[in-house]
């Protein structure tokens, strides 16, 4: 019985300043571990948004070129109220187009899908003319955050009239630190004919 006490006495528990270290550091580690966590989801919700707005701003472009493509055709309509509605290269204030970030020119417009066989794609006047990026939250589509502008170049001579558009889209992502850090530009030329 002797020996059995001896035993007893070598062993001691931890103190309470010891537990108290393991749990300072527990909780740094979980806390850093929580914040990496944390980060990779705001990352993985802002690709989900760009990829997204990437969609929409790419299906503005491929009707786009299916409205010139068929001018001729069953979108003639609309390719003559897009071309009357862009300005010339030679107008005031086109010069600066493609360095207008998110501010909407005059002339915006965005496309969609109609329900006439003769005119399958609609066009549509972008209401906003100023700063689009500080109204519009998370993900955009057309006709919020996300517009068309072209600047006009008429044909000379021989050369066909051509017109280059930007397809913008302008948002503020759900975990942005400023407004207006959502930001995708995609540019198509497209040859048009003017009816006479």
């Amino acid at each position: 019985m002797g020996k059995f006490s001896k035993n007893n006495k070598s062993q001691r528990g931890d103190t309470l300043v010891e537990v108290a270290i393991a749990m300072a550091v527990l909780g740094l580690v979980l806390a850093s571990t929580l914040t990496v966590i944390n980060r990779s989801l705001y990352g993985v919700m802002n690709a989900v948004e760009r990829t997204a707005a990437r969609g929409e701003v790419n299906s503005q472009v491929e009707m786009l070129r299916y409205v010139f493509d068929t001018q001729t055709g069953i979108n003639r309509q609309v390719a003559n109220d897009i071309i009357d509605m862009t300005k010339s290269s030679t107008d005031s204030g086109m010069s600066n187009i493609a360095s207008r970030g998110c501010a909407v020119g005059s002339g915006g417009f965005y496309l969609g899908m109609s329900n006439d066989a003769t005119e399958p794609i609609s066009v549509t006047k972008y209401d906003a003319t100023d700063s689009v990026a500080d109204s519009v939250a998370a993900a955009p589509h057309p006709g919020d955050g996300i517009w068309i502008e072209g600047v006009k170049h008429g044909p000379s001579g021989s050369v066909p009239g051509y017109i280059d558009f930007y397809v913008r889209a302008c948002w503020t992502p759900r975990i942005a630190q400023e407004i207006g850090q959502g930001r995708l530009e995609s540019t198509v030329r497209v040859y048009y004919r003017e009816d006479g």
